[in-house]
């Protein structure tokens, strides 16, 4: 949240900059220059942002599927490990119990399988969701490339002998180069905040996901105990 209210707070510099200079009487190289600095400053708060919530967002993905793993391993392990004491008792007692062993074992182990598979699924899930977001903040990023690049031509293109057709050549330009700022800061602030929200629902879900597919597991997991039990009693 820090990294939003930083980069929002560039952006309304950003503008400020912009009203204020505009209106002073500088020379037309300083009016490219002023323009320069605030698709630069838009630029590298993007960058800034985009690398960061990458980098987020593959953290807690990782660290909610350690946590996941963690959770469905301990699950079947202690599963299995109530099985196998049943079991025992079961052969001390005289009883045939290959059968209940192995529907267990098998059932649990194949649980096991899909719970992963379950897991992964929950988290691919995540990364998908903030794929659009994350590709519209890399479109404003070249919406400022490109606006910086058209701004460092406007000199060179301009270049004349001729002083007022320098200067209405520059001032043309830079009337388009305004506007484009324009909507790229716009632009810029609005998937700045849509990626936000994306990724805080996202993890949200993601979350829940997990959650229910844990629950399965464990359910499922109580369930062939239980089975194992009747299955030992009437063998």
């Amino acid at each position: 949240m820090k990294t939003v209210i930083f980069i929002l707070a560039l952006l309304c510099t950003v503008y400020a900059l912009e009203q204020k200079e505009t209106n002073s009487s500088l020379s037309l190289e300083r009016l490219v220059d002023v323009e320069k600095a605030a698709t630069q400053t838009i630029l590298y708060g993007l960058l800034f942002f985009e690398e960061r919530m990458s980098q987020n967002l593959e953290v807690h993905l990782e660290k909610i599927k350690k946590n996941a793993l963690d959770d469905i391993t301990n699950t079947i392990n202690r599963a299995l490990e109530n099985v196998n004491l049943s079991i025992h008792n079961g052969e001390e007692e005289g009883k045939n119990v290959d059968k209940c062993y192995y529907y267990a074992k098998n059932n649990l182990e194949s649980k096991r399988i899909n719970a992963v598979a379950g897991l992964d699924m929950c988290i691919q899930k995540g990364r998908m969701a903030m794929e659009d977001p994350l590709a519209n903040v890399i479109s404003s990023i070249q919406a400022a490339k490109k606006l910086l690049s058209d701004l460092n031509d406007i000199i060179p293109n301009c270049d004349s002998t001729n002083f007022l057709r320098k200067q209405a050549c520059v001032l043309k330009n830079l009337s388009l180069t305004k506007e484009s700022l324009k909507s790229v800061t716009k632009n810029s602030g609005e998937t700045v905040l849509t990626a936000t929200g994306t990724y805080m629902k996202t993890l949200v879900k993601v979350k829940s996901c997990i959650i229910k597919n844990n629950a399965e597991t464990h359910t499922f997991s109580m369930n062939i105990v239980s089975y194992t039990n009747n299955c030992i009693r009437i063998a």
